[in-house]
């Protein structure tokens, strides 16, 4: 369980002093050559990146150009932040690249994104960009797609308002079905959504669209998919003893996805594809008797006691938030987690301000009825961020964070008066009025985890 008392106000305060304290300067790079030197290469010319994250629109999230294909956004590397409808526009060396897309919050379904990759050049960032950007090979599959869906292009926004045929949107959501349910077996690091992207990637390239019937043909591919993933995902506490039964877990709710999608008139927007599509088990449930798992879901979100769903208005004076989890626990044993990092982030749509609470060390242990329980390791600390400053960094061995955060039994303590103290110690001001009427976004983000990111949004009256 995790409690933040005293509203946001005591969290975005970190944000905003660090903002009012600190100004980011550039800095200089190399040359490309020698000066003067005839010999020398040109520099690569400069060409711009632009377009949309779409699964739905995609807020907040980093899009940068990998041109080491290390696919970590290194400092050298032009990245850019999403607006609220999910556009970015980068200016880019004319050379090879691919564009990564990670964090942000899906503003149709009001939950967090997962990484998504395009190649270089392409107009939009959307799962079907991505099968091509992680396939071996893209220019083949590429051709293969424009063969499976005449008249569209692979790198379609799909949110766009005419809309996309009922084909594009059966790969595109059927893709994000394989991710969701994998999700909710603890499969929910990048490096797995990918291997995850590559397999159903292999499998549409081997679609005949000669003798192709779509429908059955992809969820036979899925279903595929799934199996192979099954297979071959690598993760802690994750092990794989039905790969026939996935399949066939994953088909039937493939089929029940594409007759949704089938019902609507082509062509289809992404607003109407996700109303249809509500109330449709896209729950994992069924293939938990396909593996034996140990991971952590969100169960629910209180204010003051009560329960809030994404959207949610709350008073301004609120006195505290409390996030719920339970753990599931297939293996008999304790299940432990250690070294993981949690990040929680609160941003205001209304003025883009942003405050980041990080907890390095954190480790995770689900007893073997699956009962979770979180603690900072001896090694644990906690960094309060601002979005363009560092603010505090608070180090401490055992479970706590004397005075600020508390992380025990499964619950985070934060502690508004105690952090008002540590900013106004820090930074030697503190700014009132800071919760102001509007819409935040709550996120949280993990790494060494088998919780999924997730986001939700409150509206603060």
């Amino acid at each position: 369980m995790m409690t933040f008392r005293g509203g946001l106000a005591g969290l975005l305060i970190v944000g905003i002093s660090a903002a009012l304290l600190q100004a980011g300067c550039g800095g200089g790079g190399g040359s490309d050559g020698p000066v003067g030197d005839p010999g020398a290469d040109p520099p690569p010319a400069e060409v711009t990146e632009a377009g949309r994250v779409v699964q739905g629109p995609v807020a907040g999230a980093l899009v940068f150009a990998d041109l080491n294909g290390n696919l970590v956004a290194d400092g050298d590397e032009p990245s850019a932040e999403t607006d609220a409808d999910g556009g970015f526009e980068l200016t880019v060396r004319n050379q090879s690249r691919r564009l990564v897309s990670r964090g942000g919050y899906d503003t149709l379904r009001g939950r967090a994104a997962y990484e998504v990759l395009a190649p270089g050049g392409a107009a939009n960032i959307t799962p079907l960009t991505t099968l091509v950007a992680l396939a071996d090979h893209p220019d083949e599959l590429k051709a293969r797609l424009a063969l499976l869906l005449p008249g569209e292009d692979y790198d379609t926004d799909l949110s766009q308002p005419q809309g996309a045929s009922r084909e594009l949107f059966k790969l595109a959501k059927g893709a994000e079905l394989l991710i969701e349910l994998f999700d909710g077996l603890g499969i929910v690091q990048d490096a797995q959504h990918r291997l995850l992207f590559r397999l159903l990637g292999g499998q549409v390239a081997g679609l005949d669209p000669v003798f192709l019937n779509f429908d059955p043909a992809l969820v036979d591919a899925l279903g595929e998919a799934a199996a192979l993933g099954c297979r071959q995902v690598a993760g802690v506490g994750f092990t794989c003893e039905d790969p026939a039964g996935m399949k066939t877990a994953v088909v039937q709710a493939a089929q029940a996805l594409l007759e949704r999608i089938a019902a609507l008139p082509s062509p289809v927007s992404e607003e109407a594809v996700e109303t249809a599509l509500v109330g449709l088990a896209r729950d994992p449930a069924p293939l938990l008797n396909c593996v034996r798992t140990g991971f952590v879901e969100l169960q629910q979100v209180l204010v003051d006691g009560q329960e809030i769903s994404s959207g949610a208005a709350v008073p301004a004076d609120f006195a505290s938030m409390e996030i719920l989890f339970r753990g599931h626990n297939d293996f008999g044993v304790e299940k432990s987690y250690p070294g993981a990092t949690v990040t929680l982030i609160i941003d205001a749509r209304q003025s883009r301000r942003q405050a980041l609470i990080e907890a390095k060390g954190v480790k995770l242990t689900l007893s073997p009825d699956g009962t979770p329980n979180m603690v900072l390791d001896a090694g644990g600390q906690v960094t309060l961020k601002g979005r363009t400053a560092e603010g505090i960094t608070i180090s401490g061995g055992g479970v706590a964070v004397p005075g600020t955060l508390l992380l025990q039994d499964g619950r985070m303590l934060l502690d508004r008066e105690q952090l008002e103290k540590a900013v106004k110690a820090r930074f030697g001001i503190l700014p009132s009025n800071l919760l102001v009427p509007g819409e935040y976004v709550v996120q949280m983000r993990v790494k060494g985890l088998p919780l999924a990111d997730w986001a939700f949004t409150i509206r603060v009256i």
